[in-house]
C-alpha cells in the first residue's frame, strides 16, 4: 500500500507538470516509478497513462497546434519508436539515462544563461530530435528532452511550444501502444499498474491545465530549462553508479 500511494504521488506531480507545460510526466513519475517496478514494466506504463494525459491537454491546446513544427516531429519520431523498443529489450537503459542527464543538464544551462544558436534549417533540426525523441520514448520512456531543448532554443512561444510537444507526446504514445504489444510488453501486471494510477493522472493534468492559463511567457521559459535541469541532475545521480557496472557486465 505505502508503494501505491508513493507512485500515486509521484504520477499526480507528474501529470501536474506536463498539464501545466506540455511535457514533465516522464521525468517525474518515471524515477519514481522505477523504485517498485521492473524497468521493463515502467515505459509501457507511462505510455499508457500519458496518452490519458495527452487526451485531456491536447483538447485544450489543439488551437495552438503549428504542422509547420508537429509535422517534422511526429514523422521522424515514428521511425525512431522500434529501435528505442529494440534497445529497451537489448540493452541497459541505465547507461542512456546517464548520458541523457549530463547532456541534458549542460544544454539546459546554456540556454538559461542566455546562450542560443538559432538553427536555419529548422525543418532538418525537427526531424533530427524527433528521431532521438522517438528512440529515448521507447527505451527509457523520456522523450522529451532533446525536443524540448530544440523547442526552447529556437524561442517557440509558451502556446506554440506547448500545443507542439503535447502534438508530438500524444502520436509518439498512441504508437508506442502497438510497438510495445508487439514486442509482448503489455501484460496484465502492466494494465492493472495502469488503472491504479489513473485517478492520480487526472486529477494532476486537471490542475496542470488550470496552472497553465495563468503563466506568463517569461516565467514558462525559465520554469521549463529549471525543470529539464533537475531531470538531467535526476538522471545523473540514479544512474551514475548503476551505468558502469552494466556496460561492463
Amino acid at each position: 500500500m505505502l508503494e501505491l500511494i508513493i507512485c500515486c504521488l509521484g504520477v499526480f506531480g507528474g501529470a501536474l507538470v506536463q498539464g501545466t507545460t506540455g511535457f514533465g510526466i516522464a521525468f517525474v513519475a518515471t524515477p519514481v516509478l522505477m523504485l517498485f517496478l521492473p524497468p521493463t514494466a515502467v515505459p509501457p506504463i507511462m505510455v499508457l497513462l500519458s496518452l490519458v494525459n495527452n487526451t485531456v491537454v491536447l483538447a485544450q491546446a489543439r488551437r495552438a497546434i503549428s504542422l509547420r513544427i508537429v509535422i517534422p516531429l511526429i514523422l521522424a519520431g515514428l521511425v525512431g519508436l522500434p529501435l528505442g523498443a529494440w534497445l529497451l529489450r537489448s540493452a541497459d537503459p541505465r547507461a542512456f539515462k546517464l548520458g541523457l542527464g549530463i547532456l541534458v543538464v549542460l544544454f539546459a544551462l546554456l540556454i538559461l544563461a542566455g546562450f542560443r544558436r538559432r538553427v536555419r534549417h529548422e525543418r532538418t533540426g525537427l526531424a533530427a530530435v524527433g528521431f532521438l525523441g522517438g528512440v529515448l520514448h521507447t527505451s527509457t520512456s523520456i522523450s522529451g528532452p532533446p525536443v524540448i531543448l530544440f523547442l526552447a532554443n529556437q524561442r517557440v512561444e509558451k502556446d506554440r511550444f506547448r500545443a507542439a510537444t503535447i502534438a508530438y507526446f500524444f502520436v509518439m504514445n498512441l504508437a508506442s501502444i502497438g510497438v510495445f504489444s508487439a514486442f509482448g510488453m503489455l501484460n496484465r501486471p502492466v494494465l492493472i499498474w495502469a488503472v491504479w494510477l489513473l485517478a492520480p493522472l487526472v486529477l494532476g493534468t486537471l490542475a496542470g491545465v488550470w496552472l497553465a492559463l495563468r503563466v506568463n511567457e517569461q516565467l514558462f521559459g525559465r520554469v521549463v530549462l529549471i525543470i529539464l535541469i533537475l531531470l538531467g541532475l535526476a538522471l545523473i545521480a540514479t544512474n551514475a553508479q548503476a551505468a558502469p557496472i552494466a556496460l561492463h557486465s
